[in-house]
């Protein structure tokens, strides 16, 4: 049995600078290192700016739900862990796709004289059958520096690029289906597109740059998008490698064929935590795959405890499951409700201890 460490804690906020070796305190004003000492071993500290994310309102907006901007990121910042050594390097706000180049770029494409960085197709064409559509719906960029000499230079530069197919009814956009391969051919003609345009700004002319294909979800699914693939440049294009990634809800038949082992275990901490509930309990449950792989299950538990001895003990109840029904090869993230607050999170990374955080 894992060592179950349980702690009691009243949510704070702490900001905290760091060195060279993440010790070193920032020189600029402008800019403060944020320590990434506390999270998982892949996350990069942070350099902030006061000046924020030029497309900041534009992401949030246009990236149709929670779910996708935070797997937007989320997803870019693990792409570019490959490429952007966590260890040297800091990752800053997105600073060069500010919103008015963001829509120009976002345009259709004219032709090759009058508008060559045009994402989306000229009008008139067709893609995988369906004409006129709209693909590109968004743009989303991180910086990555490194601490040189007495300052911060830019290292690299990774941009997703959103793709979400629709067309334009009566002036409304209205969502179509268009086959993954359709999706990447074109996907992949975007990207070059977009890299020629980025070799083009001041200050990228040499620095690496990543290109990640993003397919955003339909606006009913509850579910997050994925990353579809990748390209990696330097000195010249670079070539496209293809992710796969399937995002699955637990319990389904879905869970089942995919993931037999995990998808019993899962039923088996549902069943448990129902029986030792006084009320109804709702459990469902949200696994990441990789290369058919189970990278993070997400877990959120549903329950009305009408007391903070039942809140408590059902917290260390759930705990106590997590930590003996499933393996270890992957990340669990369980998130406790109690009438519709959050109460508790119980995280275990892949290899490591059962952790809870009772929220007051």
């Amino acid at each position: 049995m894992k060592k179950f460490i349980l702690s009691l804690l009243c949510l704070s906020l702490f900001i905290v600078g760091c060195s060279a070796d993440k010790g070193n305190s920032d020189k600029n004003d402008d800019q403060t290192v944020i320590s990434s000492e506390s999270f998982d071993e892949d996350f990069y500290p942070v350099l902030a700016k006061k000046t924020s994310n030029p497309n900041r309102e534009n992401i949030y907006l246009y990236s149709g739900s929670t779910y996708d901007y935070k797997a937007i990121g989320r997803g870019l910042q693990v792409l570019s862990l490959d490429h952007f050594d966590k260890d040297s390097y800091y990752m800053q706000e997105g600073q060069y796709l500010t919103t008015s180049r963001c829509k120009d770029i976002l345009l259709r494409r004219f032709d090759a004289n009058t508008q060559p960085y045009g994402l989306n197709p000229e009008l008139g064409s067709t893609v995988g059958g369906i004409s006129d559509a709209i693909i590109v719906d968004l743009l989303s960029e991180q910086n990555y520096l490194k601490y040189v000499g007495n300052e911060y230079v830019l290292g690299g530069i990774s941009v997703a690029i959103v793709v979400y197919p629709r067309v334009s009814v009566n002036g409304t956009r209205q969502e179509v289906n268009m086959s993954k391969a359709d999706l990447l051919a074109y996907a992949k003609t975007a990207a070059e597109r977009l890299y020629s345009y980025l070799r083009g700004l001041k200050g990228l002319e040499e620095v690496p740059v990543l290109i990640g294909i993003y397919q955003r979800s339909t606006k009913d699914d509850l579910r997050s998008g994925k990353y579809l693939g990748e390209i990696y440049s330097t000195n010249s294009y670079g070539n496209f490698e293809e992710i796969n990634q399937e995002i699955v809800v637990f319990p389904t038949e879905a869970s089942k064929a995919i993931d037999a082992t995990n998808d019993t275990a899962f039923l088996q901490l549902r069943s448990a935590l129902k029986e030792f509930s006084v009320e109804a309990v709702g459990v469902v449950g949200e696994g990441y795959y990789t290369g058919g792989k189970l990278t993070r299950l997400n877990i959120t538990i549903n329950m009305n405890a009408k007391t903070y001895t039942e809140a408590i003990a059902m917290t260390q109840y759930a705990a106590m499951l997590v930590d003996s029904r499933f393996g270890d090869g992957f990340y669990i993230q369980v998130k406790v409700e109690s009438q519709t607050q959050l109460i508790a999170i119980i995280t275990q990374p892949s290899g490591g201890n059962v952790s809870t955080v009772f929220i007051d």
